[in-house]
């Protein structure tokens, strides 16, 4: 069965690599660009996903594309910051909302 293991693994392993490896290289895009990660913030405020599930995924990614914590928790604060501003901004038509800077810390 030595001859068909090795057909059989890249027959079903083949595409699963492939599509492993494509999502690694996107996640790696996403770690290294300022413009796609406020492209990221933007469009999950804009379509209702909540700035710190947005700023969560994105810190996380930057972990896990090799990243340092502080690098992390910088990419993660400016996507909620971000995220938070234009949902305030969208409520209100300021980005530090109703209660001035407060209203843009949350609380």
């Amino acid at each position: 069965m030595g001859c068909c293991e090795g057909f059989l693994g890249k027959v079903f392993n083949g595409p699963t690599q492939a599509v492993s490896d494509a999502v690694s290289h996107v996640g790696q895009v996403i770690s290294e660009s300022p413009i796609a990660q406020a492209a990221i913030t933007a469009g999950g405020a804009m379509v209702g996903i909540p700035p710190s599930v947005t700023a969560g995924l994105l810190a996380a990614n930057s972990v896990g594309q090799g990243q340092s914590l502080e690098q992390a928790a910088l990419t993660g604060g400016l996507s909620y910051l971000g995220g938070t501003g234009i949902n305030n901004y969208a409520a209100t038509g300021n980005v530090f909302g109703e209660g001035g800077l407060t209203g843009l810390m949350g609380g």
